[in-house]
């Protein structure tokens, strides 16, 4: 499962074209585990990318829900805030804002090693 989601987001790392659906099915296997993982993020930085590079917002959101959604591992407060920020923006249906949002908090992980 690992193997086929690298390749995703190896080719999402060298901006080559990618799908999100490598990250999707490792959501899905691991989401039939007993065991309750909090690093869902593995997946899901790559899968924003995707979505963001092809303008799909609204794609790129509900990836982003699960990332604040417990039991996933808590980000520093600033990337999280943004996460917040993107969220809001798309609530009050700013998709323009709320992608920039999400950009720009999708640079601060790679920053960070996150993504």
């Amino acid at each position: 499962m690992m193997v086929v989601f690298a390749v995703g987001a190896f080719a999402v790392a060298l901006g080559t074209d990618a799908e999100a659906t490598p990250g999707e099915e490792a959501l899905e296997l691991w989401g039939t585990s007993i065991v309750s993982y909090a690093w869902y993020w593995l997946c899901l930085w790559p899968m924003i990318a995707v979505h963001l590079r092809a303008g799909q917002i609204a794609e790129a959101i509900d990836a982003s829900h699960q990332l604040l959604a417990p039991p996933q591992q808590r980000f520093p407060d600033d990337l999280e805030s943004l996460l917040e920020a993107a969220e809001a923006a798309w609530e009050e249906n700013e998709p323009r804002v709320a992608g920039d949002k999400l950009a720009e908090a999708l640079q601060l992980a790679v920053t960070l090693g996150f993504a």
